[in-house]
């Protein structure tokens, strides 16, 4: 609309338009002031005259009612148009006037920094838009001259869009302005989110408009951790609203599942927002039990020493369970976290919890208990504090650690090597023998299976290597208990349990087993491929990496699975992200010859979308491979086809893996003749003999000019060469 806004170029706009209704006032007055031939025709003359003028006015009072530059100006000509005809500017007019020029006092300066530095339009324009200035119709000419000539800018658009909907109500306008915005920057989580909402808001359809921008939203490839986690908790809130209103849970479970293996991809939850969310969710449907373990999970993930995460979930008890479950996770937040103000909080609200809610008997435990591990914060303390008061450690005692030494010039035979030397606790501390030794680290609880945390280094003992067996393909969820347990038919034999763990704690999928005799490890051995939560535990002998011996053969006949095609099993992909491994056991089992199945999953137990399949022999393999490949699971089409072991690179020389190397185990492994002396050459190496000296594999010892080399077999001698250079 022209007038919409009070810049310096468009009074051009207005000075064209006021001209051209001035020039039909002109033509309406010397059209009445022609004597007319009939009474009616000079009346209407005369009407039309009237109308032009009412026009002129309306057009005059408009120009003033909007604050711009060279209002004083349009007063002025308004004033000397009034006086060529004999008439003073209604009071009416006269406030109009007014009100403008006091609006356009406070504009002024905006506007003149726009126009004086066009560079810097969108840093004045959020200034301008934060100043708030005029009324709303002002203010939203405003926000659209922005989104205009910064059409890429996001957070112009928000501020747009945030007012809007503070002034109106969600409608067609609204629903317009949110699209336009997300076609500008589809990168921004926070417009695709109000885009949604208004579509929920307007009442739109969720299956065909909601849920369709919310994939769109996903799909977009949000950069931000942030803004991704947003994205999903507001997907899963409208998903929600869905499933409450057609009580239909299980599509909102997966969703909820699919949104934890894309956050988690990112590392974008570090607080478990979604883990929270679903146990929230199942605790409503009356699921506490499910929801219970989820909340294990949350604290799994390193939030086991946060005093806030034990607040929520006990907040969560608090709401949904009982005095038992209470109780119980105000005991595990007590002897969870270390910190000692946090730990003051959390025996308070135990303490409290009893004085509120128990008996005479739970209460007094409960005050002897905060007694007790008071005292223990303050000796604590008290340790630190003399610990680092510049007096020097003891080496080997409790809680504390050796006196730093300078470093040696050679690391002791079978240590592990690396640039700083790890503590127990996991942190690099530096040998630098004239800096002051940190203070010790508070003494971690003791755990019941006496976990050996990640920096806890063991010196190798050659010696023992008979008696060692290493496992291996271990789930990670098994812990030293779970691997007792799986050798259990040499479980009396077993000395200790080594599992590897990572600087978080977590497994990382293998460990190591000494025994008492070699008997025993022998007795490990044949558990190999024994079924551990589902995954086959792979034991075999215990090696120095590096270490052994110089004859390579015996670290080659390690490997003593079939590197070939395995054609009694199955590799399927492209699986439904929703599919669990008990779906994926239902599939395959419907085929004749099924043994067993595993689903690949990621370290949270998400599915990767690919399984293994295995039958009793190739035939039942080829029936299931042509009933499965390409059919249609749920809404994706799965492919089947066989499962080859992994190719270990061989040890033939340096590179040898893809596209050869120095060696002569190159090729990929794609070779299956090794037989044969000839040199393997591949597609990108390029012979860079020429043609002219090229002979074939059956040629005799002919030279090319006809004369028998000296040398036989094809080959040519110093005078062939010298014959065929001088030849003219």
């Amino acid at each position: 609309l022209v007038g919409r806004f009070a810049g310096r170029t468009d009074q051009r706009v207005w000075e064209a338009w006021r001209e051209f209704e001035l020039l039909e006032l002109a033509k309406c007055e010397a059209a009445a002031a022609v004597s007319s031939a009939s009474a009616a025709a000079a009346e209407a003359n005369a009407a039309e005259l009237e109308k032009q003028r009412s026009r002129v006015l309306g057009l005059f009072r408009r120009h003033l009612a909007m604050p711009h530059v060279g209002l004083e100006a349009t007063w002025r000509e308004l004033c000397d148009w009034l006086a060529e005809k004999e008439q003073q500017p209604a009071e009416e007019m006269r406030q109009v006037y007014e009100k403008s020029r006091d609006e356009l006092r406070r504009i002024e300066p905006f506007e003149n920094l726009l126009a004086d530095e066009p560079d810097k339009s969108a840093q004045h324009y959020r200034a301008y838009i934060e100043a708030a200035v005029g009324p709303t119709a002002q203010q939203l000419a405003v926000l659209e001259r922005a989104v205009t000539a910064h059409c890429l800018d996001t957070g112009l658009w928000d501020a747009y869009v945030a007012y809007v909907w503070q002034q109106f109500e969600p409608g067609p306008k609204l629903l317009h302005l949110c699209r336009r915005a997300v076609r500008n920057c589809p990168w921004s989580g926070s417009l695709w989110r109000q885009l949604a909402l208004c579509q929920e808001c307007t009442g739109c359809d969720y299956d065909t408009e909601v849920k369709v921008t919310y994939e769109s939203a996903v799909a977009a490839g949000l950069s931000d951790a942030a803004d991704l986690l947003a994205m999903w908790l507001a997907y899963l809130d409208a998903a929600r609203r869905r499933a409450a209103a057609t009580e239909s849970w299980d599509d909102w479970h997966r969703l909820c599942e699919a949104g934890m293996v894309a956050v988690d991809a990112m590392a974008a939850d570090p607080q478990a927002s979604l883990l929270r969310y679903a146990a929230l969710v199942r605790a409503r449907r009356g699921q506490l039990g499910e929801a219970r373990q989820l909340w294990d999970q949350v604290m799994k993930r390193g939030h086991g020493n946060s005093a806030q995460m034990w607040l929520r979930q006990l907040e969560f008890e608090l709401r949904f369970g009982d005095a038992k479950h209470i109780r119980r996770c105000l005991s595990r937040a007590v002897n969870s976290v270390s910190s000692v103000p946090e730990c003051e909080l959390l025996l308070q609200r135990l303490v409290d919890y009893e004085r509120e809610e128990g008996d005479v008997s739970s209460y007094v435990e409960a005050l002897k208990r905060a007694q007790k591990q008071r005292a223990l914060l303050q000796q604590r303390a008290a340790e630190q504090g003399g610990s680092g008061s510049g007096g020097k450690r003891k080496a080997g005692s409790k809680g504390g650690a050796t006196e730093a030494q300078p470093p040696p010039n050679k690391r002791a035979k079978g240590l592990e090597t690396g640039k700083k030397q790890h503590t127990a606790d996991g942190a690099a501390a530096k040998t630098d023998p004239f800096k002051k030794p940190m203070p010790p680290p508070p003494p971690a609880a003791a755990s019941s299976n006496n976990v050996s945390h990640h920096g806890a280094k063991v010196e190798h003992d050659p010696a023992k290597d008979y008696r060692t067996v290493f496992l291996s393909n271990l789930d990670y969820k098994t812990d030293e208990a779970g691997i007792r347990q799986a050798l259990a038919p040499c479980a009396s034999d077993i000395v200790s349990v080594r599992l590897v763990r990572d600087y978080r704690g977590r497994s990382k999928g293998f460990a190591y087993v000494e025994l008492k005799s070699g008997v025993a490890a022998g007795a490990a051995l044949r558990l190999d491929r024994t079924l551990v939560n589902g995954r086959p535990m792979f034991v075999s002998e215990s090696r120095q990496r590096g270490g052994g011996s110089s004859d390579t053969s015996a670290n080659d006949s390690a490997f003593k699975f079939d590197t070939g095609l395995e054609r009694n099993k199955l590799f399927i992909r492209n699986l439904p992200k929703t599919m669990d491994q008990a779906g994926f056991e239902r599939l395959c089992s419907a085929q004749p010859g099924y043994r067993t199945a595993r689903l690949a999953m990621f370290r949270n137990g998400a599915p990767k979308g690919h399984g293994y399949a295995e039958f009793a022999d190739e035939s039942s393999a080829n029936k299931a491979l042509a009933a499965l490949n390409c059919s249609q699971v749920g809404d994706n089409e799965i492919e089947a086809g066989r499962r080859r072991s992994r190719w270990r690179r061989s040890r033939g020389g340096r590179g040898g893996g893809r596209g050869g190397g120095r060696g002569g185990g190159g090729g990929g492994g794609r070779r299956e003749d090794h037989t044969s002396t000839d040199p393997t050459r591949h597609r990108t190496q390029i012979s860079l003999v020429p043609r002219q000296l090229k002979t074939s594999a059956d040629t005799s010892g002919v030279s090319a000019s006809g004369s028998e080399s000296g040398s036989g077999g094809g080959r040519m001698s110093n005078d062939d060469f010298r014959n065929m250079l001088m030849r003219k």
